[in-house]
């Protein structure tokens, strides 16, 4: 019984610390922090909606990645590279920052929705 006891805390703080540390990799962050992260850092910024929606407008030098390709993510990009998503109301990008971290990506920042983006958009 107090092995039973012991493998369980065990169990349940590795579980915990896997969580944690996959939710400390994601950072959640508006239009204005993102426009700043991309005019002054060098970072990866990925629009996880579909190409059709990439074509009507995207943030300048964004990646089309449709989250239904994240997975292309770890032969595309470093594990440690600062990746900046973003979809169009942020149910995606937030799925795609889940994916990226249980791959293993470490600086994930999910910038929410392009609908929430007052700045130029390239067509």
């Amino acid at each position: 019984m107090k092995y039973l006891t012991y493998f369980t805390f065990s169990l349940c703080f590795f579980l915990n610390a896997c969580s944690a540390s996959q939710a400390e990799a994601i950072h959640n962050i508006n239009a204005a922090q993102g426009k700043a992260m991309m005019d002054d850092e060098d970072v990866i910024v990925l629009d996880v909606r579909t190409k059709e929606e990439f074509a009507d407008g995207h943030v300048p030098n964004a990646k089309n990645l449709p989250l239904s390709e994240i997975e292309k993510a770890e032969t595309l990009f470093e594990k440690d590279d600062k990746l900046i998503v973003y979809c169009r109301s942020g149910a995606r990008s937030s799925q795609a920052a889940q994916s990226l971290s249980k791959a293993g990506f470490t600086d994930i920042y999910d910038m929410g929705g392009i609908q929430d983006w007052p700045y130029d958009v390239v067509k």
